[in-house]
This record gives C-alpha cells, sequence and structure tokens, in this order.
C-alpha cells in the first residue's frame, strides 16, 4: 500500500482546503440584483415591427430581467410609409424612476439613416445597465420615440 509523504499530504490537504473555502466563499461573496424592465415605443412619420415582414406593429420593448453590468440587444424594423425620404432619430422620456436615467443608456444603430419611401430597414436597440446601478432599484421603464425628419 502507498502512502504520501508528510510533505505531499500536506500539499494534499491545503490544496483541498484551498478548493473548499473557494466554494464556500464565492457563494457568499456573490450577489444579484435582476431589474424587470420594459419600453414603450412611440413613432413619427414612420412604422415600427417587430419583424422584417412588417406584420406586428411593436409597441414595446420588455427587456426582461437584467442585472447589473449586463447589455442586451433587441432587434425591430423601421417602415417609411410616407412620400419622402426621411431622416431617422431616437430619444428616450419619462424615466422611472427618474434616477436610474444615469445608470442605464439606450443606444441603437439606426442615428441619421436615411430611409428612403417604402423602405424597411432592421434597427438594433442596445440597452447597458451600468455595474454600480443604485440597490433600490428594484424595476424600471422609459419611452423610446423613434422619428423620422422629412430631408
Amino acid at each position: 500500500m502507498w502512502f504520501p509523504s508528510s510533505r505531499t499530504a500536506i500539499v494534499l490537504a491545503i490544496g483541498v482546503v484551498a478548493v473548499l473555502l473557494t466554494a464556500l466563499t464565492s457563494g457568499a461573496l456573490t450577489t444579484t440584483q435582476q431589474l424587470p424592465s420594459s419600453g414603450t415605443l412611440t413613432s413619427a412619420n414612420v412604422n415600427i415591427y417587430c419583424e422584417q415582414t412588417c406584420i406586428n406593429r411593436a409597441d414595446s420593448v420588455e427587456w426582461g430581467f437584467l442585472d447589473p453590468g449586463d447589455t442586451t440587444t433587441e432587434k425591430i424594423y423601421i417602415q417609411n410609409n410616407g412620400t419622402v425620404p426621411l431622416t431617422l432619430s431616437m430619444r428616450t422620456i419619462n424615466w422611472e424612476p427618474q434616477s436610474v436615467a444615469s445608470s442605464i443608456a439606450l443606444e441603437w444603430n439606426r442615428e441619421n439613416a436615411i430611409l428612403n419611401i417604402g423602405q424597411v430597414i432592421e434597427a438594433t436597440l442596445t440597452l447597458t445597465i451600468e455595474a454600480d446601478v443604485p440597490e433600490d432599484i428594484t424595476s424600471f421603464s422609459f419611452d423610446i420615440i423613434i422619428s423620422g425628419v422629412e430631408q
């Protein structure tokens, strides 16, 4: 029967204790803070849809449950049903609670894009939650306004 030397036994024991302590303390140091969220979509001079076929109009974005530090994306489709080309822009309003607006950012990939008559384009909305969002924030909402301005 093989018995490890005392030096080997000590190293093995330290290794086992280290693994156990790591497992125990990692659970104790981990906290989560999920934020349920949603956004209402409104538009001016354009139509917004959930899919490229432009069948189902989009009136909200459900961001789901997010943790501090998360980034998530949603795709929407924008159609110009007017008679002139439009320049697209997006902004947000009505943050609830208002204080969360400094900890959350919404961007998109279509700012100042030209949308020709009848054209449909895909847009990606990217929502980023800062890692240090205040712990008292348990949910949030805001309105997204997408506008098409005549050129």
